[in-house]
């Protein structure tokens, strides 16, 4: 029997959430597909505390209650942001997903999630014995392990306003619509007088939780422009950090470095090479400057899911 509570107020939600095992939602659309047994609910979609959007000096503020298509109708929400959770799911979906619900989840896949981890968000989190407020890095601990108590709610996220403007995005998913990320990628570049104040990237969907390299952030910051495009980074240094990472997070692909070699392949970046007999290669530009060699990861439902430009051998085994 699924036993849930529907509190009038944010203070009589509080007060629940710290007397009984609630688990906390608005929208449910991912508790609806994981279904389970024997919980009780407490329902926060309907609170006006958690609905609002505003802004101060330095944030955007979004209630965790706030649905996707009431940010992507909102002037304040970033562009950034509205173009990473206009690519979530259907309309359906987006009608009743929240901002709060894609952190409770607790995935690295979580299209909004990606953005706050770029941009530096912060959460603010209260329980019926005050507030806290947390960096998302340091909420997110891992694949579904959050650092929220057990009478805590996510009650908003605090977005910056400050340099976001210049961005890349980009979600690659099984099919070009209602699909889960199954990598994605955003990023941040502040130049001011020809010089690099600023630069944040993450990578989703590829590790437990959203990854950011801050070694390579802190290279490019400082730089002029044409200092940062002479810089020649180490060619193998993110596909053997991203590599095993990904692997573990994809299963589904069956792709193992030491046993499926047919999937993985080593090939001159040639657009004219051709396609390795009884496999599931696809050949093409990489869209690198002439890199010595490309691993093609693919498989039969991830076709061309990401290229690796390799200056050498294919990295070691990766216990899997």
């Amino acid at each position: 029997m699924v036993n849930g509570y529907a509190p009038k107020t944010l203070a009589e939600a509080l007060e629940l959430r710290s007397k009984y095992d609630l688990v906390p939602y608005a929208g449910g659309t991912d508790l609806m597909v994981e279904n389970r047994p024997n919980v009780s609910y407490l329902f926060l979609g309907k609170l006006a505390e958690l609905k609002g959007i505003s802004e101060d000096a330095d944030y955007v503020r979004i209630g965790a209650a706030v649905t996707y298509t009431e940010a992507l109708s909102s002037p304040m929400v970033p562009q950034l942001m509205k173009e990473a959770i206009s690519r979530i799911a259907a309309p359906a979906i987006r009608n009743a997903g929240t901002f709060g619900g894609n952190l409770g989840n607790g995935s690295a896949k979580a299209d909004s999630v990606l953005i706050e981890f770029v941009t530096g968000a912060k959460l603010k989190l209260l329980s019926a014995k005050g507030e806290r407020i947390v960096d998302v890095e340091k909420f997110y601990l891992g694949r579904k392990k959050l650092d929220l108590a057990s009478d805590e709610i996510i009650a908003e996220i605090l977005l910056p306003k400050a340099g976001i403007n210049d961005y890349y995005y980009k979600k690659v998913g099984g099919r070009n619509a209602l699909a889960i990320s199954r990598v994605s990628f955003a990023g941040i570049l502040s130049v001011e007088n020809g010089v690099i104040t600023r630069f944040s990237a993450g990578f989703g969907a590829v590790a437990d939780t959203v990854l950011r390299f801050r070694d390579v952030e802190t290279m490019l910051v400082g730089k002029t422009v044409e200092e940062a495009k002479a810089i020649k980074p180490e060619p193998d240094d993110l596909p053997v950090r991203i590599l095993p990472l990904f692997l573990s997070m994809h299963p589904e692909s069956d792709l193992q470095l030491q046993n499926a070699p047919q999937k993985l392949h080593l090939q001159p970046s040639s657009p004219s090479a051709p396609d390795s007999p009884g496999s599931d290669f696809r050949t093409g530009s990489t869209g690198f400057h002439n890199p010595p060699h490309t691993l093609y990861i693919t498989d039969k439902n991830l076709q061309n899911l990401w290229l690796f430009p390799l200056s050498g051998e294919i990295p070691p085994p990766v216990p899997h």
